[in-house]
């Protein structure tokens, strides 16, 4: 397999992506495992944030899967894999949220027991730290499709507007002085 050559700017932008998502990784592998370890507790207050903010957030990625599977323009710029392989955490998490509602409620969920949380947390962190790790390498190797489409066409947006000035600043360069201009107009009176 012929690997393609990529301008500067590209590599340069594969790189700040594929970056952008190990380091994401690492800070999500960071949190999961002091959470885990119970390095950093689970308090009453984080309790109530997880509950809603994962009830509430885990709609999106199944609404975004739905929509890139629906939209054949939206497919084309972005990768089926980015949106699968997180699925299952909004897959687990919406269940886990509403068990924990319905068995201790609104008021009970400082009630409910710490490793429910203690686990809930920690382990989609781990396993999301997982897929950024692995997509920050695949998409450093297979770029995503979006990402080299809008490159291409700020360079070449960038390059018209080089030529524009290019031509612009011949043009002037080509143009008589205004001395020599009113000089070669008095010649020809005489």
């Amino acid at each position: 397999m012929k690997k393609p050559n990529y301008t500067k700017s590209q590599k340069k932008s594969l790189l700040i992506y594929s970056g952008e998502l190990v380091l994401f990784s690492i800070i999500f592998l960071v949190l999961g495992l002091l959470i885990l370890f119970q390095v950093i507790k689970v308090m009453d207050w984080k309790r109530y944030v997880f509950t809603f903010l994962t009830l509430i957030g885990g709609l999106w990625p199944i609404a975004d899967f739905i929509w890139l599977l629906s939209s054949q323009k939206r497919r084309s710029h972005n990768s089926l894999m980015d949106k699968c392989l997180p699925l299952p955490v909004p897959l687990a998490l919406i269940p886990l949220d509403i068990y924990i509602l319905a068995t201790y409620g609104v008021s009970g969920i400082p009630d409910a027991p710490n490793d429910i949380f203690r686990f809930g947390i920690s382990l989609p962190l781990c396993y999301l730290a997982l897929v950024y790790l692995f997509e920050g390498i695949y998409h450093y190797f297979v770029p995503l499709p979006g990402l080299l489409e809008d490159l291409a066409e700020a360079e070449k947006k960038d390059a018209e507007e080089e030529a524009n000035k290019k031509a612009a600043s011949e043009e002037k360069e080509n143009e008589p002085y205004p001395e020599e201009k009113s000089s070669s107009e008095d010649s020809s009176n005489l």
